[in-house]
This record gives C-alpha cells, structure tokens and sequence, in this order.
C-alpha cells in the first residue's frame, strides 16, 4: 500500500493504526475499474498507481484526522473536502524527473 505511507507521512500522523489500515483497504475495492474487474483482477492495475496512491492516502488522512492522528495542515485539508484533500495530497507526491546523462550536441542523433 504506497498510498498507507504516503499518508501517514504527509499526514504527519505519528502512529498506523487500525483504523487508518482500513480505511486503505476499504477504499481499495472501490477504485479497481470496469476493465480490471472484466480481466479478473482482484486489485487494481498498476498503471494508475499514482492516481490510487493519492486516493488511498486521501483516505488514510481523512481517518487518521477523524481519530485525531492527523497534523494540523493535514487535518484543516480533511475537514475541506475530499476534493481539496486529494488535490493537497497530490501537490505533495514527489514526481521523478530523469536528465539525459550524455551531452549531445546541437544535430547530434538526428
């Protein structure tokens, strides 16, 4: 569960709980998609991991403030909304940007 982490972390929550472990699995069923469930998947694609990363810490951050676990940006963005709150969380995913390694001249691989 990427998004398990990934909300504890940006949720500054100092602890898991069972409560925040559920609600990561409970709103994992519900974002597998029509063509996951025609293929026979039990999970969803790893395609869109970013996007059920982001619903999955959403998720764990809504309970972790419900339950008081939440820091105070984390839990001021839950009381907001879950639109605003997934909006917060994906501002806050690191998104790898790769360099080219070798220095190519201008016209060089044309």
């Amino acid at each position: 569960f990427p998004g398990l982490a990934l909300g504890a972390h940006i949720g500054k929550t100092l602890t898991v709980t069972d409560n925040m472990l559920m609600a990561a699995a409970e709103i994992l069923p519900l974002l597998i998609s029509d063509k996951d469930v025609a293929a026979g998947l039990v999970y969803p694609s790893l395609e869109d991991i970013r996007s059920l990363s982001a619903e999955i810490a959403a998720a764990v951050i809504k309970t972790a403030a419900d339950d008081g676990h939440a820091g105070e940006e984390a839990a001021e963005q839950a009381a907001a909304g879950h639109e605003q709150l997934l909006e917060w969380v994906r501002k806050h995913m690191f998104t790898p940007t790769y360099s080219s390694l070798a220095y190519l001249p201008g016209g060089a691989g044309d």
